[in-house]
């Protein structure tokens, strides 16, 4: 692992990325072994992790049949849904920009990718944690199971 950091931290260097130890709290990158791909594994790991947080906001902005969802659902009001709507966009922005670099996958475009997207992160992660602090409050309200099963329209 050390040669890892090390190396890492040359590429730190190189393209201006964020610490590796703050990387590797938010990623868990230290897994990863010294290689060239190193920085397109990386870019997977943040994908992985905006895809986990996108699936959870999408579970808020429109539910499907899933009891847990339906009942998260009704915590938020329209207003928040629109801020929720707003941090969905805003990661899917990222979505689409790994997209795009994969089509290349150089080195200078995932570096690129992980400085914008931590530096986006760490912006988000606030919010992101509210969001899941209102989505706890849901399961401490007492409910009527009728009321929790009825249509939302």
């Amino acid at each position: 692992m050390d040669e890892t950091i090390k190396y890492y931290n040359g590429l730190a260097e190189r393209f201006s990325l964020p610490d590796f130890v703050s990387l590797n709290m938010d990623f868990d990158i230290e897994e990863y072994e010294k290689s060239d791909i190193l920085l397109y594994r990386i870019r997977i790991r943040m994908i992985d992790k905006i895809d986990e947080w996108l699936k959870m906001l999408e579970g808020i902005l429109q539910p499907d049949s899933e009891l847990f969802q339906l009942i998260e659902y009704k915590i938020f009001s329209d207003k928040k849904r629109q801020e929720i709507y707003a941090l969905y966009r805003k990661l899917m922005k990222y979505i689409r920009f790994s997209n795009e670099i994969s089509l290349d996958n150089s080195e200078e475009n995932n570096a690129k990718f992980i400085r914008d997207f931590f530096d986006e992160w760490t912006s988000l992660k606030p919010r992101l944690s509210q969001i899941i602090r209102d989505m706890k409050k849901s399961w401490e309200v007492e409910t009527d199971i009728k009321q929790d099963l009825s249509y939302m329209g």
